[in-house]
């Protein structure tokens, strides 16, 4: 039974870490909190609604469908909402992002409605039965998907020219500027990379809900913050290990607590950390000149 939990835990936290990924990014360069992230996400979903309402089942299409979709919107609030307001107070631009997270929950409540909508997709891999474990394809998917995924956005922040400079941005925006890296060419590759690994755990959260509600956004949107608080604001390692704590947490208050306290539980591990260390886990203090 523990082994079967462990087992479906790490296929929740590889897909809370490809979202914490994006997010991480996002803040690492922009230096601020992308509210609608959630919201960017369940649009994606909606996107793959759709394309199961057109017959389209395989998930390899649906994939490409919905990456290419959360990466579009990811990029249209980035101009709209980031980018347009980047000289104002940031407290005018996270409230702004508040706003665009509600701009988009209503246009999918006009489209589709309140309705909750199945998620049944086609997945390309069998189910797994190992050592009394049995893993649903969606599952085994996530967790494959999710280490393929990050290890390719390791090499690709360390070894390209872009993710280097995306690298340098993070640690020091000033001094990438002197170096002559372009700031806005870096925010937009960052949300259309963040926004894309949005795309990718939605549509594996997903398979493996079966369920998807318009409102699910907020939900999602809270738990990845939690996710980026506990492993370190602004560390990308930090981001992947919140999400992992984050999946276990979820996985198994629901299985030995109670479904109606996982989320409660989930917060409290949040509220922990930063007593016990206000950085994250694998966050760095920022020091601050007065």
């Amino acid at each position: 039974m523990l082994a079967q939990q462990l087992a479906n835990s790490l296929a929740l936290g590889g897909a809370y870490a490809l979202m914490a990924l994006g997010f991480g990014l996002i803040f690492g360069v922009l230096d601020l909190i992308h509210w609608s992230y959630g919201d960017v996400m369940i649009a994606g979903a909606y996107v793959a609604i759709a394309c199961l309402g057109a017959s389209i089942h395989s998930f390899l299409v649906m994939l490409a469908v919905v990456v290419v979709a959360t990466t579009l919107v990811g990029v249209v609030v980035e101009r709209l909402n980031f980018h347009a307001l980047r000289t104002k107070p940031h407290m005018v631009i996270l409230i702004a992002s508040l706003g665009v997270a509600m701009v988009i929950q209503n246009a999918i409540l006009i489209i589709w409605g309140p309705a909750r909508y199945r998620f049944i997709v086609d997945m390309p891999v069998p189910p797994l039965h190992v050592f009394g474990i049995t893993l649903s394809g969606s599952r085994v998917l996530s967790i494959v998907l999710s280490v393929v995924v990050m290890v390719g956005l390791d090499v690709l922040l360390r070894r390209s020219r872009l993710g280097k400079a995306i690298r340098a941005t993070i640690l020091d925006r000033d001094a990438a500027i002197l170096m002559g890296i372009n700031p806005r060419f870096i925010m937009v590759s960052t949300f259309a990379l963040g926004s894309a690994l949005s795309g990718v755990a939605m549509l594996l959260l997903g398979s493996m809900y079966g369920v998807i509600f318009p409102l699910e956004g907020n939900f999602i949107g809270l738990m990845v913050f939690a996710a980026v608080m506990i492993g370190g604001l602004g560390s990308i390692p930090g981001a992947v290990l919140g999400g992992v704590i984050i999946g276990f947490s979820q996985t198994l208050s629901a299985a030995y607590v109670s479904v109606t306290y996982m989320d409660a539980i989930t917060m409290s591990l949040l509220a922990l950390a930063l007593i016990v260390k206000p950085s994250g886990i694998l966050g760095r203090p920022q020091e601050e000149n007065i």
